[in-house]
């Protein structure tokens, strides 16, 4: 009897990679197309929309350009996803501890939200940080996501590696709780009480949740790629998270921080309802057959 919380705890460790290696390879292979794009829109005005954008990289580049810094999020994929749902319930878990009258909306969802969004920033800076240096690099400066890691730790040293941590620290403590907002919103509009949830349902909550990470405050993405991209060995283009924003409106006026917000909302319904799908299969297997 005393070994079954120990039991538990690794079951659900064990679910967590799980669950969190399939959602990261859904996230990889299906979004990291659109994600190379949503990229080299933000930090380039040379094209004059999406399509645009896609056809100059294919053309000039090749289709394996698509996926340039694939490496990094695929590395940290299940780390990360893993990070986001742990985090989630163990937020979830400690309001549980509270009498049911003072479960609000509000603790069982925005704390959490709020809770996965800060614990998820440091993995998620490090694997945005060379995502986005090796997606937005037009040459061959980087060879690969490790090249480009090796690069940085050595002319920049361990901190080089956190570019941009303050901007990712805004944007996942205020997007995340947007993200479980909409996917337990809809799930619990389309579930029944005491029904399992359909696949469809998975999905499409998934995919709103998607929607709500990005399509809502997706100026807050737009700056800290910005500030992750810039070349710092060359002196400092923006100051922070403010200063960049501030310059980015006076140069291009307020559009600017909406550049890449199409090729974004194309991959993150998707991919987003793909993780979530992923999430659920994985668990209910797991639940079911082990």
């Amino acid at each position: 009897m005393d070994g079954e919380p120990k039991l538990k705890n690794m079951y659900s460790a064990l679910l967590d990679i799980g669950a969190g290696t399939v959602g990261g390879m859904a996230q990889v292979l299906v979004g990291h197309p659109f994600d190379t794009i949503k990229v080299r829109m933000q930090t380039s005005n040379a094209y004059s929309g999406t399509l645009d954008c896609i056809r100059k990289m294919v053309f000039n580049e090749g289709l394996k350009k698509l996926y340039a810094g694939a490496a990094s999020p695929l590395a940290f994929s299940m780390v990360h996803n893993a990070n986001i749902f742990f985090w989630y319930g163990l937020g979830r878990s400690l309001v549980e501890q509270d009498d049911v009258q003072d479960r609000t909306f509000a603790k069982m969802v925005v704390f959490p939200g709020v809770i996965s969004g800060m614990a998820s920033s440091v993995t998620n800076c490090v694997m945005d940080l060379y995502k986005c240096k090796m997606q937005a690099q037009i040459g061959t400066r980087y060879k690969s996501s490790y090249d480009c890691a090796k690069d940085i730790l050595k002319t920049q040293g361990i901190r080089g590696a956190f570019q941009g941590f303050f901007s990712t620290m805004i944007r996942n403590t205020t997007s995340f709780p947007l993200y479980f907002i909409f996917y337990e919103t809809s799930m619990s509009l389309t579930t029944k009480p005491g029904r399992e949830p359909s696949l469809f349902d998975v999905g499409m909550a998934g995919s709103l949740a998607g929607f709500g990470f990005w399509g809502i405050l997706y100026p807050f993405d737009f700056v800290k790629t910005k500030l992750q991209v810039q070349d710092t060995s060359k002196g400092k283009l923006y100051n922070g998270f403010i200063d960049c924003w501030k310059k980015t409106v006076q140069q291009e006026g307020y559009r600017a921080l909406f550049r890449g917000y199409f090729p974004c909302l194309l991959r993150a319904i998707p991919v987003n309802g793909a993780i979530f799908l992923g999430v659920h299969i994985t668990k209910e297997f797991v639940l079911r057959h082990v």
